[in-house]
């Protein structure tokens, strides 16, 4: 009973650690204490172009055209300023977002975001059976590195990196274990994160490498689980049931893709 109660409070602590883990990485930019930034492009071209795109939807109008911005281009121009995201329209919603605090209040949703991120790729690797260390430094050196330093000065790119790694821990948790609902409906999420992240080609790369990830994982697993049968035939339902759950938050992101791409 002893050993078990110290486990679970181990397990509490890791927890813990990672997700207070941004906050001491970045503890040199803390929001509403530190007055530094990533460098002018983060809140020139992510958060100046999202509350461009908010004011207009708070002020009752959809942004088809953004007068003066880059010599007048529609609002596909403003597709850093994430409208279709879901992290866009968190920000509004707290206090401060338009009295001065939106860069702040977006830093800290970002902060938040990449602990999630470590924590969902964390409890994968231990379904995996590696050990709680283990399992710690692994996500750790994927999530905190320094591409992912360079995808959060643009904003919109670190959200095409936590979706990346949303979809792929989703992908192989339920491959471990399938669930009806739940892990579905955590992988069509993950895909419309990652689509309407903001940064068509890190989103394109996100895909790729989460496509990648699929092909291999049975086989992944097959060596790291013996005793997880892979037969052809599973591995063949998995990978059409993680397309279609996939191709579901494709047509969920539809409303962002195609004036994208039809602009």
């Amino acid at each position: 009973m002893k050993l078990s109660n110290l486990t679970l409070k181990s397990a509490h602590a890791q927890n813990i650690i990672i997700l207070i883990l941004p906050f001491l990485m970045f503890h040199w930019m803390l929001p509403f204490i530190s007055d530094w930034t990533l460098g002018n492009d983060y809140p020139y071209y992510s958060i100046q172009e999202q509350m461009e795109l908010m004011f207009s939807l708070k002020t009752g109008s959809f942004p088809l055209y953004v007068p003066g911005y880059l010599g007048g281009q529609s609002a596909s121009a403003l597709t850093l300023g994430q409208i279709y995201h879901p992290i866009s329209h968190l920000a509004t919603l707290l206090p401060g977002y338009w009295n001065g605090k939106a860069l702040e209040l977006n830093t800290l949703l970002r902060f938040i975001t990449l602990a999630v991120a470590h924590l969902s790729l964390f409890a994968f690797l231990k379904k995996l059976r590696f050990s709680g260390l283990m399992a710690f430094i692994l996500s750790f050196v994927t999530v905190y590195n320094l591409r992912m330093l360079d995808l959060f000065r643009y904003g919109a790119s670190l959200e095409s990196w936590t979706g990346h790694i949303f979809l792929c821990s989703a992908i192989g948790c339920y491959y471990l274990k399938p669930t009806k609902w739940m892990k579905p409906l955590l992988i069509i999420g993950a895909t419309y994160w990652l689509i309407c992240s903001g940064h068509p080609q890190m989103m394109y790369y996100g895909l790729l490498g989460a496509g990648l990830f699929t092909i291999i994982l049975p086989y992944f697993i097959a060596v790291m689980l013996p005793d997880i049968h892979v037969g052809i035939r599973n591995v063949i339902t998995f990978w059409l049931r993680v397309g279609f759950c996939c191709g579901i938050g494709i047509l969920l992101s539809s409303a962002y893709i195609l004036p994208f791409y039809f602009d």
